[in-house]
């Protein structure tokens, strides 16, 4: 990965530097933000990011994954940096956003979850 260069004196230089066209940079750095927000949050609903990353197949951890894989995607995240991120298949994140929308209108405790994360 390319690295931003240095900031020099020169003020059209350093704007030529900030000016990304391909935009990696802003993407990079819109990532690490909402990847920020997203453990923010999900500690303030009572949970730590040990229990995304967990194995365990626990109803509440599960949805918990759910809820994480969809905010990430909605955040412009690929299927396979989340797998990544998660430490899960991409087919897997595919499978949990394509659940976690489907069940949305039907589950109680999906639609609880997913309203204390968005608001905290």
């Amino acid at each position: 990965m390319n690295q931003p260069a240095q900031m020099t004196d020169n003020l059209e230089l350093n704007i030529g530097q900030l000016y990304d066209i391909k935009g990696e940079y802003t993407k990079k750095a819109t990532r690490i933000y909402s990847l920020m927000i997203c453990k923010r949050r999900v500690k303030a609903i009572g949970y730590t990011w040990d229990d995304v990353l967990d194995k365990q197949r626990h109803r509440h951890l599960v949805d918990l994954r759910k809820v994480v894989c969809k905010y990430l995607y909605d955040k412009k995240w690929t299927y396979m940096s989340i797998g990544r991120l998660l430490k899960l298949n991409h087919a897997t994140i595919i499978h949990h956003k394509n659940q976690f929308e489907n069940l949305l209108g039907h589950d109680d405790e999906l639609q609880n979850l997913w309203v204390k994360f968005k608001n905290s």
